[in-house]
């Protein structure tokens, strides 16, 4: 796939921020469908939006920078030259979080029946966030000649590995995992609908999840990937625990219920 999707004159139109830009129209238009199947206004998906845009893009700035601090030490200005790329999607998904946390907490509206809403409309943009990064060729594995090998450009090929032409594309795995994800969580949701029944905090944590599950078992097919875990592998990981555990609690509270 090609970095650049098309040029007019001297400006450059890549295909990575072509690809993030189609996701957001599509996730509305997700979120969208979502709102209507537990008839919901959709103004506050908009008022979200926006401040997620704004505080996510910051964020997921931070974080890149922080992670990769040895890059920018000393090196101030560069820090804010946002057009040279260096997000984290970690980051973007805390930005988010914190926005709907305080939307929700000054609208006195539940945190986590809006994240079962929102939730098949943030997996999709993980997938999409994927797919850019195998047009970007920035996620990639070790060498490789089988059938999905992805050619990389020689300016894009990792330090010491210049010789070889096609790498295994993890980006790509980690899309079509993700959009398997989509596909459950948007499939639960409309099971919840047609039941007239929606169990709060479910959806997002079982969707969470399952992005958490592919981001950890593909993070060992990484050509940067080390003896042991690498910090997203961590986080994933972590991720993976709270959801697995909030889920059991749900299961036990309701036996106990069903019991009383």
């Amino acid at each position: 796939m090609e970095i650049v999707a098309l040029s007019i004159g001297d400006l450059n139109i890549y295909c990575y921020g072509l690809i993030i830009s189609i996701s957001i129209i599509m996730g509305l238009c997700i979120t969208y469908w979502q709102v209507k199947l537990r008839n919901e206004d959709f103004s506050p998906v908009i008022d979200v939006l926006i401040l997620s845009i704004i505080l996510g893009i910051i964020s997921a700035r931070l974080v890149y920078v922080l992670r990769n601090w040895g890059l920018y030490e000393g090196q101030w200005i560069d820090i804010f030259q946002f057009t040279k790329g260096g997000f984290s999607i970690y980051g973007a998904f805390l930005g988010f979080l914190v926005v709907l946390y305080y939307y929700c907490k000054s609208k006195k509206i539940s945190m986590l029946y809006w994240l079962d809403i929102l939730i098949p409309g943030v997996i999709f943009g993980i997938a999409m966030d994927q797919f850019g990064h195998f047009a970007y060729q920035s996620v990639i594995g070790m060498p490789d000649t089988g059938k999905i090998a992805g050619y990389i450009e020689y300016a894009f090929r990792p330090s010491g590995f210049e010789q070889y032409e096609y790498f295994r594309p993890v980006a790509l795995y980690q899309a079509v995992w993700q959009v398997v994800v989509f596909s459950g969580v948007c499939i639960f949701n409309s099971w919840q609908s047609k039941k007239k029944q929606f169990y709060t905090g479910v959806c997002f944590m079982l969707g969470i999840s399952g992005a958490a599950m592919g981001r950890f078992v593909l993070g060992f097919l990484y050509i940067s990937a080390h003896p042991g875990l690498h910090i997203e592998q961590i986080f994933s990981l972590f991720i993976l625990v709270i959801c697995i555990g909030f889920i059991l609690k749900y299961r036990i509270d309701k036996k106990n219920t069903m019991s009383h």
